[in-house]
């Protein structure tokens, strides 16, 4: 275990970016949305690591989407989520506007296996796959019925996966100070430039990462909450989400987890997969 003092030993560059959408009614996402269909954005987020490299954490959505889920049952998840994508703004098309080549991409850190997070994993032929063990082993022998209702499409990974993989070297734990309300740190690239947190529930073995830039320090929190507004104010899902999440429990567990460290630590800026907010801060951006 190490000492949780100056927990981030090297800065990394970050930037936030959507590739594709989904619709969904806002009272799935908030118990106090309105009984109407949004578009929901996919966020993905690319980092410069000064000895790794280009990082990706989550893919976001691509075109590779449509293909996969043609038929059935697949099919059934791009019924229930429509899903908008086109070639243009694709992970890689963004990275490319940016002078970042796919091939570039050195390693993806995949925080669970929805097909919203591996949407685009196939366009970066030689990144190496980081994720927690447990995420993968739950969805990888579900029959494909089982697989659509956990949210996974195995199309959508490169044949060669399991090859490229890197599971998190889960010994690798380091001391987080006690206001983290989170069970355990795991230090993923072994120099504190990145630390992996559980946040199980709404999949299996899903995980955030703690990190910090030179000016700011930044809470990725993948799907443990879906809107900024969400962890300030303490909004939960509609409880029609219970049928989606793996573990009912759990995920009322991380919710009050990101609640609790947001909190004990404003400083963080917490960025959830799907939020909105951050959405329109790109779009200003852009």
């Amino acid at each position: 275990m190490s000492n949780p003092l100056n927990l981030f030993k090297i800065p990394v560059e970050l930037t936030t970016l959507s590739a594709g959408s989904c619709k969904q009614l806002e009272k799935f996402l908030r118990k106090d949305g309105k009984w109407e269909v949004i578009e929901i954005p996919a966020l993905f987020t690319y980092l410069k690591h000064p000895t790794y490299g280009s990082i990706l954490f989550d893919t976001a959505y691509s075109p590779h989407f449509y293909k996969a889920t043609e038929r059935l049952p697949y099919a059934l998840y791009r019924y229930i989520t429509p899903v908008s994508i086109n070639k243009e703004t694709t992970p890689a098309a963004q990275l490319k506007k940016r002078g970042i080549q796919p091939e570039e991409i050195q390693y993806i850190i995949l925080s669970h296996f929805h097909g919203d997070h591996i949407g685009a994993a196939k366009e970066f032929p030689n990144a190496s796959f980081i994720y927690l063990q447990a995420s993968y082993d739950k969805v990888k022998n579900k029959n494909s019925f089982a697989q659509t209702k956990a949210g996974f499409v195995p199309g959508l990974l490169p044949t060669d996966f399991i090859e490229r993989s890197m599971p998190i070297n889960e010994e690798r734990t380091v001391q987080l100070p006690k206001s983290y309300p989170f069970k355990r740190g795991v230090d993923i690239f072994g120099d504190r430039s990145m630390i992996a947190v559980d946040l199980p529930g709404h999949a299996a073995g899903q995980i955030g990462i703690l990190l910090a830039t030179k000016d700011r320090k930044y809470f990725l929190c993948a799907d443990g909450v879906w809107e900024s507004n969400a962890f300030r104010n303490r909004v939960t899902p509609h409880w029609l989400t219970n049928v989606i999440v793996d573990n009912r429990k759990e995920a009322r567990d991380t919710f009050n987890r990101i609640c609790t460290f947001h909190a004990n630590h404003p400083e963080f800026y917490i960025i959830p997969s799907h939020c909105r907010e951050v959405w329109a801060t790109i779009e200003e951006e852009e």
